[in-house]
């Protein structure tokens, strides 16, 4: 809207966004509207009405900031390793960096009465801010800022340069390409030197998860989910296995529905090794999630451990009809 030519920008914009959408996730949207009337599901459910899911918005609001103030100060909170965005400790003074840039080229202009920033400038700012805004707005999770965290440090150095050339009117082109080469290499160095990523408890490289797989799980078996994060276990099962994810507090498995119908139609059919369920060791089973598929945990048999990535283990305990524990 801020281009030279609107109108041309708005229908390259949404011609580009058409093709990028249907070539990355067309033909997943589309099993998704065939499969569950949603191309997008679960989400905006309110919309499509899919009988799957729920019909309210699904969204985690852990992490919103409580008023303006508050949202303002996000990126200041980030440099001194307040993470009341994420699960996860982390350290980041990119942001700050960015709007402090800002109100200094802001006050350059004005008191130099310059326009300090070009058309493109403004464009690319613009676009940072509105994003950083919406994404505030939507639901404030640090894991789904990594666009704008990649584009935060061409914008330090695209601001940085403005300023130092607002500040050096006279000197000549190569005296202030010295100072911005500098100045970028300076805040690199210091926006590392302060970081600290979060590491979303990942393994390190030298530390590879290759688990030791119990014999008595080495039979294709049908596995239930009820709890999470277990599915990562899932590959490396037996080859033939099937597993079902029950355990999803925003959208439980909707009686009768599709997913429904593939659990039970699994079940009915079952493999050589059984019917196991998969939780976290050492929290409470979770019966309910298997009251409604007449299954019982097997009291005559051991739960399988099976070592988990994180420093939680995963037991896989065997399952029974409870028609049979009743005879």
């Amino acid at each position: 809207m801020f281009a030279a030519r609107p109108r041309v920008a708005l229908s390259y914009f949404l011609l580009g966004g058409v093709i990028g959408a249907l070539g990355t996730g067309g033909a997943w949207s589309w099993m998704l509207w065939q499969q569950f009337g949603n191309p997008v599901f679960p989400f905006y459910n309110t919309i499509f009405r899919s009988p799957e899911a729920p019909f309210e918005a699904i969204a985690d609001r852990r992490f919103m900031p409580l008023n303006f103030w508050d949202a303002a100060a996000y990126p200041f909170y980030w440099i001194t390793g307040n993470h009341r965005s994420s699960e996860d400790p982390f350290r980041d003074p990119r942001f700050a960096i960015v709007f402090v840039l800002f109100l200094a080229n802001a006050g350059a202009s004005l008191f130099y009465k310059i326009r300090v920033l070009t058309r493109r400038d403004t464009q690319f700012l613009l676009f940072f801010s509105v994003a950083y805004g919406l994404w505030l707005l939507a639901f404030s999770i640090h894991r789904y800022l990594v666009a704008l965290e990649l584009l935060a440090a061409p914008l330090i150095v695209l601001l940085l340069c403005r300023f130092l050339r607002a500040l050096q009117r006279k000197p000549s082109q190569l005296h202030r390409l010295a100072w911005s080469n500098v100045a970028a290499v300076t805040a690199a160095v210091a926006v590392a030197g302060w970081s600290q990523a979060a590491d979303w408890t990942r393994r390190p490289w030298s530390d590879p998860y290759r688990p030791q797989i119990s014999g008595a799980l080495l039979t294709p078996a049908t596995y239930l989910l009820i709890e999470k994060p277990v599915g990562y276990v899932v590959p490396l099962l037996s080859p033939g296995s099937r597993a079902y994810q029950l355990a999803d507090i925003l959208m439980p498995i909707a009686p009768g529905g599709s997913l429904d119908r593939r659990i039970r139609a699994g079940l009915a059919n079952p493999l050589p090794g059984g019917v196991w369920a998969l939780h976290l060791r050492g929290s409470p089973p979770r019966q309910s999630l298997l009251d409604d598929y007449g299954l019982e945990f097997d009291p005559s048999r051991s739960c399988e451990r099976i070592p988990g990535a994180k420093a939680v283990d995963i037991e896989a305990c065997p399952l029974v009809p409870a028609a049979l524990l009743r005879e």
